[in-house]
């Protein structure tokens, strides 16, 4: 497996570089950049007829890559196999009721008993990421990991894009599938996320949209926590995710953050489904926690393969609002522990893969998570 990675800016050098990924004669190109490249008749329209390869990828709030993190830009990464195969598939989702259904379609387009794993990228608004990851999971064998995010649009919340060869789509999700017994591939998750304040239950909720915590209304709750914060809402939502416990209480489980509010109702719009009936609780953090979060992703997956060729590295826009000045950090540590691999990613509206057990993937929210992908000679 080998791979070529080039950086897109706008400037006229991206000619010569997309030049140099041509002659390469890339297979595979993983895509991740600014809105602006993926709209009509921009540079990402033109990928797979200029490159002769298959393109998946998507809109990003943040770009990853081997040299660091960046705005504004296109990350392309040109992969080559030896022995292993991949095939593409893309699924419309016009509603976010549809997203079950979009995720199956994906899921029966790709299955095959030498499916190893599945990248699978998501619009980032009006969808339900959990219910996406649930439907693909379904038509596929438990054995299979699946693993990616929800596009972003660099925090505005506006229109996000993914993209499959010459079909870019705001009303879609796009997979592709990893097949072959050559390919090793690990995942790891990581938060530094904590609790504060007492647990509450949730009495009201209708899919993703969150009405009532303890018999008030949740947006009421929610800004009663938030003070000063709360003027800047949904925004400052981002800092302020919630955590979904165990019935016990004793552990932390997937974070939650809120994408919108509704003051007519007072009920707030969550990133995946809540349930009547669960226990959550409030969560804030600091730029030590979420490097420490960062370095737990990476443990996990080095734990399974220590040697990538390939990182592919999906942190929340959240995060990213959070490190501010120090959003380096957080990618220092990938370049320090994966020194001999190539890292590409983004920082998405929503983080998809593993939590409890190896190949149980659901809808994460301001995680990092760490896909490495090596093939055995």
């Amino acid at each position: 497996m080998k791979t070529l990675q080039i950086i897109l800016n706008g400037q006229p050098s991206d000619k010569e570089k997309l030049n140099e990924l041509k002659q390469w004669q890339a297979q595979l190109v993983l895509a991740f950049g600014n809105v602006k490249f993926f709209k009509e008749n921009s540079v990402v329209s033109s990928l797979y007829k200029d490159l002769g390869a298959t393109i998946v990828g998507c809109s990003s709030a943040g770009e990853i890559s081997t040299d660091g993190t960046y705005d504004q830009s296109l990350i392309l990464t040109g992969i080559k196999f030896s022995k292993a195969t991949f095939k593409t598939a893309l699924s419309n989702s016009s509603d976010i009721s549809d997203s079950t259904r979009c995720g199956e379609q994906l899921g029966q387009a790709l299955k095959a008993n030498d499916l190893k794993s599945v990248l699978l990228f998501g619009k980032g608004l009006q969808i339900n990421g959990g219910a996406l990851t649930d439907g693909i999971r379904k038509a596929l064998s438990p054995e299979t990991l699946v693993t990616g995010g929800l596009a972003g649009d660099s925090g505005e919340f506006k229109q996000t894009y993914v993209v499959q060869n010459d079909k870019i789509s705001s009303d879609a999700a796009v997979a592709l599938g990893l097949y072959g017994d050559a390919l090793e591939i690990s995942f790891g998750f990581g938060g530094g996320w904590e609790p504060f304040g007492p647990t509450r239950k949730i009495t009201k909720a209708v899919g993703t949209q969150l009405f009532e915590i303890d018999g008030e209304k949740a947006l009421n709750v929610y800004k009663s926590y938030l003070k000063d914060f709360a003027k800047d809402l949904p925004a400052s939502a981002l800092l302020f995710p919630f955590a979904v416990l165990d019935n016990d209480q004793a552990t932390t489980g997937l974070i939650r953050t809120i994408l919108g509010i509704d003051e007519a109702t007072g009920s707030l719009y969550m990133a995946g489904d809540m349930h009547e009936g669960q226990l959550i609780r409030l969560m804030h953090t600091s730029n030590r926690g979420l490097i420490k979060g960062v370095q737990s992703a990476v443990d996990k997956a080095k734990a399974k393969n220590s040697s990538p060729s390939l990182t592919v590295a999906v942190s929340c826009v959240g995060r990213k609002l959070v490190l501010g000045e120090d959003l380096e950090e957080e990618i220092e540590v990938l370049q320090n522990e994966f020194s001999e691999s190539s890292i590409t990613g983004f920082y998405s509206y929503g983080e998809i893969g593993p939590f409890r057990s190896d190949r149980d993937s659901h809808l994460h929210n301001q995680t990092m998570t760490v896909t490495c992908i090596r093939e055995k000679e």
